[in-house]
């Protein structure tokens, strides 16, 4: 939290800061801006790549806005376009594009 704390304190940062790190750090992060213990973060599931957000602002208490969140299952796999689909859907198994 130090840290984070630190950061916010930096004139330079802007007033919607991101800060990226593995889910462990989130996790703590979390839990301590939810009140929870340390020990509870284990309970928190932080997907690959998933965004949580918290609000720090000074006049009140950190509000929590999503923990984990993406914005369906498989969003990180590459783009196919209609056409690939067709042509790879029309092969026989075991056959590859040419």
């Amino acid at each position: 939290m130090t840290a984070v704390d630190r950061w916010l304190k930096k004139d330079e940062t802007g007033p919607l800061p991101a800060f990226v790190t593995h889910a462990d750090v989130i996790k703590l992060l979390l839990a301590h801006y939810l009140g929870l213990e340390a020990g509870r973060a284990r309970s928190l599931w932080i997907d690959n790549a998933s965004v949580s957000v918290v609000t720090l602002e000074t006049d009140r208490s950190p509000l929590v806005l999503a923990i984990g969140w993406n914005p369906q299952p498989g969003w990180l796999q590459p783009f196919t376009t209609a056409s690939e689909q067709a042509k790879s859907e029309g092969n026989a198994v075991g056959e590859q594009n040419a």
